[in-house]
């Protein structure tokens, strides 16, 4: 897989091959049951979009809310179908939910989430509840906006619905 930095190609390593299990149920955090899933990709950045903002993408606090590689925990996944994401050759619309690595919550893609398939949600992982963020009620759901944009964590584009996208920051 080649990934594109300002016109400079440079290797990054192919996802791993899907986990046979998926996630695995873990412990209770902050109310919530969750479900340890392992993370391929390193610093990925949460986005935030809800059924009111279903075709906006948004991000915590800029370039803050971000999730590095190895295992991390999720409450839940939904599936946003307005809201498609690819990265190399995955691509999904399933979005899991959970706090950052650096305390903001937000929705990670599934396409960088090991255990599962392309338009599929992720095994072992809980669906969210009807309605689970739909406003921003929801844990800690914050709403800062820049009008800048900026590059994804790892300088990559990543295409979001059909579009590529420099981490498109809306307000």
């Amino acid at each position: 897989m080649m990934v594109l930095i300002t016109g400079t190609a440079v290797a990054v390593a192919a996802p791993p091959a899907a986990a046979a299990t998926g996630c695995t149920k873990s412990s209770v955090r902050h109310g919530y049951q969750t479900y340890n899933c392992y993370m391929y990709r390193s610093s990925v950045r949460l986005w935030m979009h809800t059924e009111n903002y279903p075709s906006e993408y948004r991000l915590h606090d800029n370039t803050s809310a971000v999730l590095y590689q190895g295992t991390s925990w999720f409450v839940c996944q939904r599936r946003f179908v307005n809201v498609q994401a690819y990265y190399g050759s995955a691509a999904n619309d399933w979005w899991a939910y959970t706090l950052s690595d650096n305390g903001l919550w937000g929705w990670a893609s599934a396409v960088h989430i090991s255990g599962g398939s392309n338009w599929g949600g992720i095994p072992g992982l809980a669906g969210c509840s009807s309605g689970f963020a739909n406003n921003d009620s929801w844990p800690t759901i914050q709403r800062r906006c820049s009008n800048t944009n900026i590059p994804g964590p790892d300088f990559s584009k990543i295409n979001i619905g059909g579009r590529v996208s420099k981490t498109y920051i809306g307000c």
